[in-house]
């Protein structure tokens, strides 16, 4: 349990995937050969190639497939029929393959009329959908773009057709495994995995309290990474009040962690370029440049 079951996205943090290819299957050897045992999940905009699928469902048969498609054809590379293919074959090689539309933009995407095929799309697959809205990368203050109208229309076609509409990562999964994230009790072990990390606590009942890190700075990344070694309810007294999620446990480790995913990801300029990303360098969101994350086993030593 703890760092063991950590849920881990590759290479989706700032990246893709399926553009870094390569370095995606060397990460996904490294976790199977040291037994990790949390959810594992491959993000991307990409429309996956048979030998892609073919690869990932003869080694990777349970990792999570985040197929984010959000109608505005970013990569310029297709129709939504092509995404859809893609989709449709997935769905018959995996069972945990979810569709992200996110994020969804004012003024660009925000319409049913494009939002709607999407839906179809989804109904004729496994039924799993995630949604977000636009978060201004340059106003912390503001909070994500929701179009009431949209979400609603959305969530009503989804409760009518049997699809499960999430809008975090996490949640996505407890409803598709039936599995509560947060548990009644947190165990021992993990506060102890907790504590050799250089996190510094209260625990009242169920709620644990984040006082100091290795670092001397608490950041929603580290509440974050908190919250996903024990289960339990996170809070904090103070933290750096800012979108930064870096972790520092030790000299020389870079780590990054959101609410739903430890990120483990090697980044070098996207091609993908989508106009919308947080990956600006003046952004309030962007926390490393190059490389962050590992297999959390050599964490433990």
């Amino acid at each position: 349990m703890g760092l063991q079951d950590l849920p881990i996205a590759i290479n989706g943090y700032l990246g893709d995937a399926l553009i870094q290819w390569e370095d995606t299957i060397f990460k996904l050897e490294s976790l199977y050969d040291s037994n990790h045992m949390g959810n594992i999940m491959v993000p991307t905009k990409k429309i996956m190639s048979a030998t892609h699928i073919k690869v990932l469902s003869s080694h990777f048969k349970n990792i999570w497939i985040f197929f984010a498609i959000t109608g505005l054809d970013e990569l310029h590379k297709g129709s939504l029929k092509d995404y859809e293919k893609s989709y449709l074959q997935l769905c018959d090689h995996f069972k945990n393959v979810v569709c992200a539309i996110r994020p969804i933009i004012p003024g660009k995407n925000d319409k049913i009329e494009i939002i709607e095929p999407i839906l179809k799309m989804v109904n004729h697959g496994n039924k799993l959908l995630m949604v977000g809205g636009y978060k201004d990368i340059y106003d912390k203050l503001l909070p994500q773009y929701r179009n009431e109208t949209l979400f609603e229309y959305m969530r009503n076609y989804c409760l009518e057709n049997g699809i499960k509409f999430k809008e975090k990562c996490i949640d996505i999964i407890s409803d598709a495994t039936n599995k509560e994230y947060l548990v009644s009790e947190v165990s021992q072990q993990n506060l102890k995995m907790a504590s050799s990390l250089g996190y510094k606590f209260e625990q009242i009942n169920n709620s644990i309290i984040p006082l100091d890190n290795y670092n001397g700075c608490l950041t929603k990344g580290d509440l974050n990474f908190v919250k996903l070694i024990t289960h339990g309810k996170v809070t904090a007294a103070s933290y750096l009040n800012s979108q930064v999620i870096s972790v520092k446990i030790r000299p020389g480790i870079n780590l990054v962690c959101s609410s739903s995913w430890f990120h483990w990801a090697k980044q070098t300029s996207c091609p993908v370029k989508c106009f919308y990303c947080f990956a600006d360098y003046k952004s309030l969101i962007r926390t490393e440049l190059e490389e962050f994350g590992c297999n959390p086993a050599i964490l433990i030593n």
